[in-house]
């Protein structure tokens, strides 16, 4: 599988949190919900993966792309967190498949997990 084009776009935005549209390939999969605290940022994802069989096949190495740039997201928008925490629900149209967030520095952005 080749690299899966994600993006992510605020639908809300306050001083403590985030709401993203997520899309793969240009087609709405999902919402994110990043929370803002003292020290850490909350990410909560839900993507739906059912129209995407191929990533569905591969779905450790999407999940390990789709969790760096997600983090890199966060990192961009300046957060100034030490550690970030959350999981992603994989939607996978017959099941739901939940995978806790990495740490930073297991998808390659710092290590441990600070910024």
């Amino acid at each position: 599988m080749n690299h899966t084009p994600v993006s992510f776009r605020v639908t809300a935005s306050d001083r403590d949190e985030e709401r993203l549209a997520i899309e793969i390939r240009g087609t709405p999969a999902g919402e994110a919900v990043i929370r803002y605290g003292s020290g850490t940022a909350t990410v909560d994802a839900r993507v739906q993966l059912s129209e995407f069989p191929q990533v569905i096949m591969a779905l450790d190495r999407f999940h390990h792309e789709f969790a760096a740039e997600l983090l890199a997201y966060v990192l961009d928008r300046g957060a100034m967190a030490q550690e970030s925490d959350g999981s992603i629900i994989y939607d996978l149209g017959s099941a739901l498949h939940a995978v806790p967030l990495p740490a930073n520095h297991e998808v390659g952005l710092g290590y441990p997990n600070s910024w």
